[in-house]
């Protein structure tokens, strides 16, 4: 039998070389651009390759994808922010956003993932774990073996809500199976999924 649980995907950026890593630039920065609300507008944030200057030495040709990372959030193109517009999804604004490739030319029709809202989520009881711990219990980090998540607090969140959510603690975005399915159907670059409740730290980079 199936659960919640089952229906979501963690993402992450494909191991490939090209493909840049993104690097904000100091006006989104002092816009203080990741976990604050942006839902008020402005101008869109820019992001650069963080390994521009590796790049360029190497000779090396960007891969521009379709979805772009800024670990945990990424850049959406047009066609995935057109179907997240139709979900109320809690915690989220999708903020506008361009690339600076490497020659300088700007990439438009970017959106922003803006988490500004996490979710406490997480089965700790279900989970295995290690922690390490900081200076105060808010310091604290987790090492997860097993992650698995909590059902009772996800069918507390109406799905159209819960299309993609940020996980407190964890600090990952899960996706819900009907948003992997338009990803994989439209052929979207740049993503990789892996199912929560089959992770194993380490899968990211297969």
């Amino acid at each position: 039998m199936t659960s919640i649980g089952d229906e979501y995907y963690f993402a992450f950026r494909p191991d490939v070389e090209e493909i840049p890593i993104l690097q904000a630039d100091d006006k989104a920065r002092a816009m203080k651009y990741r976990y604050h609300d942006l839902s008020v507008g402005g101008a869109p944030l820019r992001f650069a390759n963080g390994f521009r200057a590796e790049f360029l030495a190497q000779g090396m040709k960007e891969n521009i994808t379709d979805i772009l990372h800024d670990a945990p959030f990424c850049l959406i193109n047009a066609d995935l922010h057109a179907e997240l517009q139709q979900f109320p999804t809690r915690g989220l604004n999708l903020y506008p956003a361009v690339y600076i490739d490497n020659q300088n030319q700007y990439h438009e029709n970017y959106w922003f993932t803006n988490f500004y809202q996490s979710q406490d989520i997480i089965d700790w009881d279900g989970s295995e774990f290690d922690v390490v711990e900081g200076e105060t219990p808010e310091d604290n980090e987790y090492l997860f073996d097993r992650i698995r998540l909590a059902e009772d607090k996800l069918g507390a969140i109406p799905e159209p809500e819960r299309m993609l959510l940020h996980i407190k603690t964890l600090g990952y975005i899960i996706f819900h199976q009907h948003i992997v399915d338009f990803v994989e159907r439209q052929g979207l670059s740049g993503i990789n999924f892996l199912k929560v409740h089959e992770f194993e730290d380490g899968d990211q980079y297969v």
